[in-house]
This record gives C-alpha cells, sequence and structure tokens, in this order.
C-alpha cells in the first residue's frame, strides 16, 4: 500500500483501545458519537455509575468506564491521602489529555482521568481509572489491564511512568506482567515506560519516547515548571524569563501563571550579561503564532526517556519515537491548564509533552495498522512500525537531541521516528511468539516458580530456553561484548509483501566493529 486513502481506511477501523489513566470528562465535544457506528457485538465491559459519574454519559463513542482503587486504598490509607472523584477528573489532567488525541487516530479505548479523549475517527474509547491523588498502584494497573482483557479490547494503550528510581525486574513490574498476559490473548501493547514484555515502547516512549513536530509556538516556550510561575507571582513578578539547563532554547511549551518565555542556556548566558551590563534593562514578550516548517524536525524532546535497557541492554530501548511535544489536545474542565491549584483558568484544549503524549501516537497507528492487515501478528504490527522508522530529519542530518543541541543516538531514538505509511508496506517482518518471549523470560535465570507463576504453567516452561537474552527476534538489538571478541544472534523475518521479493542486506556499522550477515544454508 504506497498510496493510503486514510479516510477510507478510517471507516474500517473496529478496533477497541484501551488507556490507563487517571479518569475521564464525559461531557467533551471529544466524546461526540455524531455518525459513529454501534458499539461492536464483541464488547463485554460496561458504563459504571458512581456519585460523580453517569452511565448515562457513555455512548457510541465513550463506550464504558471503569475505575480501580484497591491498590491505592491501602496506600492511602496509610499516607494520609484523600480519595479524588470515582471516574471524574482527579489531580492531573495530563492523562486526559493523552485519551482524546489518540481516539483520533482510531476506535479506541482508553483509562483517563481528567483528559478526554479526541473526537477524531470512529474509535470507541474506554476509560479505566487507575490512577490517583498519590500516584498509580501496581495492583490497580494490574486489575485494570485484566479487566479490559476480560472487556474485549485489542490495544492496551498505557501513559504511564514508574517513579523508582532503580529499574524493576520484568516479574515484579506490573506493566510487564500484565502486558505478558495481555499478548497471550492477542491484545497489543503500547507504554511509555522503558519496559519489554512485550510492550512498544515509545520515546516520547512501543516503549514510545518523544519527538517535535515541524510546528512549534512562539514566544512562550516554557519547560515544566509551572510552579516557578506562581512563586513569581507570589512576589508581585509581572513576568518571567526561565533558561533552561539545555544547551538549546526550550522546546515544549507550557502555561504559565504569568507572561513568561524559556529560553535555552545559551540565549539564557546572553540575556544575563545583558541584565548586568544594561543600567536600565527591559523585556518586551510579544506573543506571536504557530510556526510551521520548522526545520530541523523533528527532535527527541530533552526530557525524553533513554537508554540503555538496564533490566536486559541485549534489547534495544526504546523501540520508537513519535510526536509528544506540544500537542494539542482536549482538557478538562475541572482544573486550569497549568495544573495548579491556583491556577482558576479552564480551557477546553491544552497543549503538552511528554512520553504520555507519545504513546497514544503509537498506539492509534498501531490501530491502522490492525485495520490495513487484520491477519498480522501483533510482533509484526510492532515490527513493521520499528523497521520502517526514520532517523534522518528534514534538513537530512541524524534527528537531533534537544538536551545537547547535536544528533541523538538509538538509546534516545530507538529504531527512529515513526512513519505510518511505511508501515503499512514494511516488506520483511521479525515475529515473536509467546512461546519466544517464555524463552527470553527463562534466559534471565529467574527462578523456576516465578517463570510458572508468569506463564501460568505447572510444568518447566524453561524445558527450552534462549541462550542469551538477545536471541529474541527482535527487530533491534544491543550486542555486549564482555569478555568476547565475537558476539552472535540469529534473527528470523517473514516476507509480508509479494511472494517473489529481493532483500539485500546493507549494514552501517561503528569503525571500530565488523560486522557480517550470514544466510543459513
Amino acid at each position: 500500500m504506497t498510496d493510503v486513502n486514510f479516510k477510507k481506511l478510517n471507516k474500517l477501523l473496529m478496533t477497541l483501545l484501551s488507556e490507563f489513566l487517571t479518569g475521564v470528562w464525559p461531557e467533551s465535544k471529544s466524546f461526540d458519537d455524531t455518525g459513529l457506528p454501534e458499539i461492536p457485538k464483541r464488547w463485554k465491559g460496561k458504563c459504571n455509575s458512581t456519585r460523580d459519574f453517569d452511565h448515562k454519559l457513555c455512548n457510541k463513542k465513550l463506550i464504558g468506564a471503569n475505575y480501580f482503587l484497591e491498590g491505592h486504598k491501602k496506600i492511602a490509607y496509610v499516607q494520609g491521602y484523600c480519595l479524588a472523584a470515582r471516574l471524574r477528573w482527579a489531580w492531573n489532567a495530563h492523562f486526559y489529555h493523552n485519551c482524546r488525541f489518540a481516539r483520533d487516530k482510531c476506535k479506541s479505548v482508553w483509562f483517563c482521568n481528567r483528559h478526554r479523549p479526541w473526537n477524531g475517527s470512529s474509535c470507541p474509547t474506554l476509560s479505566y481509572k487507575v490512577c490517583w491523588s498519590s500516584g498509580c498502584s501496581g495492583v490497580d494497573i494490574m486489575a485494570g489491564m485484566d479487566r479490559a482483557i476480560l472487556d474485549g479490547v485489542d490495544i492496551l494503550s498505557l501513559s504511564i511512568g514508574s517513579r523508582n528510581p532503580e529499574p524493576l525486574p520484568y516479574f515484579i513490574d506490573p506493566i510487564a506482567l500484565a502486558g505478558f498476559t495481555a499478548t497471550h490473548n492477542g491484545i497489543f501493547v503500547s507504554c511509555s515506560a522503558v519496559t519489554l514484555m512485550p510492550c512498544l515502547v515509545t520515546n516520547s516512549g512501543l516503549p514510545v519516547s518523544r519527538s517535535t513536530k515541524d510546528q512549534e509556538w512562539e514566544a512562550s516556550q516554557p519547560g515544566y515548571d509551572e510552579e516557578k510561575s506562581l512563586v513569581v507571582r507570589k512576589a508581585g513578578g509581572v513576568g518571567m524569563i526561565l533558561i533552561d539547563s539545555i544547551a538549546v532554547k526550550a522546546l515544549d511549551t507550557n502555561s504559565f501563571l504569568v507572561p513568561a518565555l524559556t529560553v535555552g542556556k545559551k540565549v539564557g548566558d546572553l540575556i544575563k550579561k545583558y541584565v548586568k551590563t544594561e543600567p536600565n534593562p527591559t523585556v518586551l514578550l510579544s506573543f506571536g503564532k504557530t510556526v510551521v516548517n520548522v526545520r530541523p524536525s523533528p527532535i527527541v524532546g530533552s526530557f525524553s526517556s533513554r537508554g540503555p535497557n538496564l533490566v536486559t541492554p541485549q534489547i534495544l530501548k526504546p523501540d520508537i519515537i513519535a510526536p509528544g511535544v506540544n500537542i494539542l489536545a482536549a482538557w478538562s474542565e475541572a482544573t486550569g491548564p497549568s495544573g495548579l491549584k491556583e491556577d482558576y483558568r479552564r480551557t477546553k484544549f491544552n497543549i503538552i509533552s511528554g512520553t504520555s503524549m507519545a504513546c497514544p501516537h503509537a498506539s492509534g497507528i498501531v490501530a491502522l495498522l490492525k485495520a490495513a492487515h487484520p491477519t498480522w501478528s501483533l510482533s509484526a504490527i510492532k515490527s513493521a512500525l520499528m523497521t520502517t522508522a526514520y532517523t534522518v530529519d528534514n534538513t537530512n542530518s541524524l534527528i537531533r537531541d534537544a538536551a545537547t543541541g547535536i544528533s541523538s543516538n538509538p538509546w534516545a531514538y530507538g529504531s527512529g521516528h515513526v512513519d505510518p505509511k511505511k508501515a503499512l508496506s514494511p516488506g520483511l517482518v521479525y515475529d515473536i511468539s509467546t512461546e519466544d518471549y517464555i524463552k527470553f523470560l527463562c534466559s534471565l535465570n529467574y527462578p523456576l516458580k516465578i517463570i510458572q507463576a508468569i506463564t501460568n504453567e505447572n510444568s518447566n516452561p524453561c524445558s527450552k530456553a534462549f541462550s542469551d537474552p538477545g536471541e529474541l527476534n527482535y527487530p533491534s538489538f544491543s550486542v555486549l561484548f564482555g569478555n568476547k571478541t565475537v558476539v552472535q544472534y540469529t534473527r528470523e523475518l517473514t516476507n509480508v509483501e509479494a511472494a517473489k521479493s529481493t532483500y539485500k542486506v546493507k549494514v552501517i556499522r561503528p569503525s571500530n566493529v565488523a560486522v557480517t550477515v550470514n544466510q543459513p544454508s
């Protein structure tokens, strides 16, 4: 499919995509179901009512809403937190924001709280609220994912990250554990946290990381700390210039409480020099408009997740990058655009950044691929996204890193920036079965009882195991030499194009490493 009619393809979408976040705002126009088809009969979920949410608010767009808080209640009891609203907005509208724009890509099912899914294509949406004012409990995340599996969703989109400073082994990572079960049941898992089994990590995080688009907003380009503008306002300030620590100008836009501008360190140093040397320094902030065709673009967001994969360094992470900087989407009217309790402004839409914004982009593209290629396996879809991703920007240079201002590397962009159109025709794909993931787990030398618990098998699931975690038939890998001078990995590819296709191998390698590709006889 070289020429793609996305409008026609959108009519074929009956994919149920679920987002795990912090609630939903059902009155949003983003949930308008005008012109949408009936709810798929295979849908087994429901729309729950609570004191702040009427189940009648669900429709053919928002087809279900549920919440999970048993884990959070124990945390809240110990730490003294108050529980937020059950199904509606809670403490962070960022999650509802994610919900909304991924729906624009597909028929989707989401877990969100104060952000509402986008009003776009015919994606049915389901909200599973698993995050609360003090965070997200692993128990609630797993319970929500298990419920989504029973409800019959097709895609799980998790814009959730861990607060743990150290990486979690897969057997105590709730997303990895529930993701394995979901994949075993034929459900695609997309996430913004750097995990593996078998989540597509998008950097900004499949895991997915975030990238910029070829547009930006003039004047206001703040960082993450809206609280700084609150401090300025309380001190009587009427404006603010925030100097970021990164080398180049800040790319992501925030909603400050005073007129503000964020600049990079280089420009910031010039401003500080001007203030020190000018007797009467003055500042004029003029607010412009959206600028399109920005060069260079895309750029890896400075805050985006980075590799290497600390749990299994043989597998490159993140998988891909996707748009996650300055994403315009719906916003909950229960909170101001800055997210601060002192912010009494209200808006139906907001611009925010994060790997949590990149993840739904990837999830929506997955839904498109599932509609276009219903017979493809989950790993074939992931492979198509990764092998067709691009690593050069619109200046034909390697994608840059906003944190440094220079070229980035695979630990920042993974396989590259996702390309939906090319992903429709990847040529070759790397397929992975559930049995392959079990062999991978067994190669990590986890206790047998743990492997049995993960796989739900009483027999010995490790009778066959990979000799090295890098033997997993993944579309990318990292080579760890250690004391070895030669490392060998095996990959098996499947042709999904015309039967009589011929492929040639091309290797681009570091100067101090030799790479040989041998076809088995």
